[in-house]
C-alpha cells in the first residue's frame, strides 16, 4: 500500500468512525499568521496556517487526529501534513490498533512514520509493534527510507516502593538501500536515599558496537533544590545536526563523550536559582566546555522574570552572553512578553561580533477561545546583516484545547 492510498484510507476512516458518530468530542488549535522578516529572504513576507485536531468518541473506543502546516510567502506555497491517524481499541485487554502517519522520537531522530502501530498493556507489561515507511520533519535530527519496523518492552513494578522504577528492551530495523538493525534498552532505578539512576544505550548489531551510552543521577535537597549529573557517549552515523551539536555549533565525527550537571535551588516562594556545566571531549574536531546560569522570579502580581548567563569556549573560538524575559498579564485579558538579548562572539573563522536584541510580543483574549497577537522584534550585529521580525497570529482554540506547546 502507497503512502497516499494509506492517508486517504486514515482520512475516510476517521470520519467514518470518529466524526460520524454522535458524541464524538473534538479539541484542537488552528492558527493563522502573517509576518514579515528579513532572516531568509529580503523582506519577505508570508502567510502561515498550522492546524492540530484531535477527535474522540468514547461510546466507539476510536479516536483521530491530524496536524498540518500551509506557508504562503514571495517565494512559493507549501503544505506539510505532519500527522494524520485514526486509533482503534480492539479489546478490553488493552489491545490499540493505530493507522497512518504518526510521529516517533528515537535515536534515530524525530520523524513520521507512514504505516501501523499495535499496542497492548497487561498491568506491568506493556508491548508496543510498529512499521511503515519513516519521513522526515523540518527543523529536526530526522530521517527517511524506504522502510522502518521494530518492537518495544515496557516494564514497570506495580510495588512503588521497589527500587527497579522501570525497564525498556527494543529492536529496530532500518532500510534506506543500505540496512541496520539496533537494540536499545534503558532502566530507572532508585536508591534508599531517592536518588534516581537511569541507564540506556543503543547497540548496532552489524557493525557490532555501541552508538549510544548513557547514565544520569538526579535527586532533591531538603526540598528546595534538586541537581542532576549525567554522562553520555555517542558516535554520529550522518553529518547532520542535533541538539547536542547546536551547543557547540559545530558537527564533529567519532566517538564524543559528554559530561554534564545541573543544580536548581529555590530558596524561597517566587524565586529559583539554577546553574550547570557541560564537557565534551571528542575524538575528531574541536572540544569544548560550557557553562550556564541564572535565576527565575516570579510575583503575585503575575509578573515573571528570568535571566540567563551563558560562557562557551570551543578550542579558540568563545561565546558569551545574556538573555532575558519578562511577562506579566496587564488585565484580565491581556498579556505583555518582552525578551532581550546580548552576545559576544569570537571566531577564528570570521573575527568578532557583538549582537543584541529584542523582542515584544502583546497578546489579548479576544473570548475564552479566540487570541490575538502582535509581535515584532530586532536583532543588531556589529559584523553581520541586522535582522528583523514582525507580524500578527490568530489563534482559535477548539473547546479551549491548550497544547504542550506551541509551534
Amino acid at each position: 500500500m502507497s503512502r497516499e492510498w494509506l492517508l486517504r484510507a486514515v482520512l475516510m476512516l476517521s470520519v467514518a468512525l470518529a466524526g460520524g458518530q454522535a458524541g464524538a468530542e473534538m479539541v484542537g488549535r488552528f492558527d493563522t499568521r502573517i509576518q514579515v522578516d528579513n532572516r531568509y529572504f529580503d523582506d519577505d513576507m508570508r502567510l502561515d496556517q498550522h492546524g492540530e485536531f484531535t477527535v474522540h468518541n468514547r461510546a466507539q473506543e476510536v479516536r483521530s487526529g491530524t496536524s498540518f502546516a500551509l506557508r504562503h510567502g514571495n517565494s512559493g506555497g507549501e503544505a506539510r501534513l505532519y500527522r494524520l491517524f485514526v486509533e482503534k481499541r480492539l479489546s478490553p485487554s488493552g489491545t490499540v490498533l493505530t493507522l497512518g502517519r504518526l510521529q516517533r522520537s528515537d535515536s534515530l531522530g524525530f520523524y513520521t512514520l507512514d504505516g501501523v502501530k499495535l499496542g497492548w498493556r497487561k498491568r506491568q507489561l506493556a508491548i508496543k509493534l510498529y512499521g511503515g515507511v519513516p519521513g522526515r520533519i523540518d527543523d529536526y535530527r530526522s530521517i527517511d527510507g524506504n522502510a522502518l519496523y521494530g518492537i518495544e518492552l515496557h516494564f514497570r513494578p506495580r510495588n512503588k516502593r521497589s527500587a527497579l522504577l522501570s525497564g525498556r528492551l527494543g529492536w529496530q530495523h532500518y532500510r534506506d538501500g543500505a540496512s541496520s538493525d539496533r537494540l536499545s534498552w534503558g532502566v530507572s532505578t532508585r536508591s534508599r536515599s531517592s536518588i534516581e539512576y537511569l541507564f540506556s544505550g543503543v547497540y548496532i548489531l552489524k557493525q557490532g558496537r555501541a552508538e549510544e551510552l548513557s547514565a544520569q543521577a538526579r535527586g532533591d535537597v531538603s526540598g528546595k533544590g534538586r541537581w542532576q549529573l549525567s554522562w553520555q557517549i555517542y558516535q554520529p552515523q550522518q553529518p547532520w545536526l542535533t541538539f547536542r551539536e547546536r551547543f557547540y555549533s559545530l558537527y564533529a565525527p567519532g566517538h564524543q563523550s559528554v559530561w554534564r550537571g545541573d543544580f536548581h535551588y529555590r530558596p524561597g516562594k517566587g524565586v529559583e536559582w539554577s546553574a550547570g556545566g557541560r564537557r565534551v571531549a571528542r575524538e575528531q574536531g574541536e572540544a569544548g566546555y560550557g557553562l550556564t546560569g541564572g535565576v527565575e522570579l516570579s510575583r503575585s502580581s503575575g509578573l515573571r522574570m528570568e535571566v540567563q548567563l551563558n560562557f562557551l569556549q570551543l578550542s579558540d573560538d568563545a561565546t558569551s552572553g545574556i538573555w532575558f524575559q519578562a511577562g506579566k498579564a496587564v488585565s484580565s485579558r491581556n498579556r505583555v512578553h518582552l525578551r532581550s538579548t546580548l552576545q559576544y562572539q569570537d571566531k577564528e573563522l570570521y573575527g568578532v561580533d557583538r549582537t543584541a536584541g529584542v523582542e515584544l510580543e502583546v497578546e489579548r483574549m479576544v473570548r475564552a477561545d479566540l487570541y490575538l497577537s502582535l509581535f515584532a522584534g530586532y536583532l543588531r550585529n556589529s559584523r553581520l546583516d541586522d535582522e528583523y521580525r514582525a507580524g500578527a497570529r490568530l489563534s482559535y482554540y477548539f473547546d479551549r484545547y491548550k497544547p504542550e506547546s506551541v509551534r
